[in-house]
């Protein structure tokens, strides 16, 4: 399979059915959005 993981419609640890759809992959380019990090000092 090809794609980006676009969805995942289930939980991790989760109890599904057979043939239940578990994620989406989708084709083609999509922006992440981007998580700005902040450090932490000690004190």
């Amino acid at each position: 399979v090809d794609g980006i993981l676009s969805e995942i419609n289930a939980k991790d640890g989760q109890v599904v059915e057979v043939g239940t759809v578990l994620g989406l992959v989708t084709n083609g380019k999509t922006e992440t959005p981007k998580k700005e990090v902040t450090k932490k000092t000690p004190t």
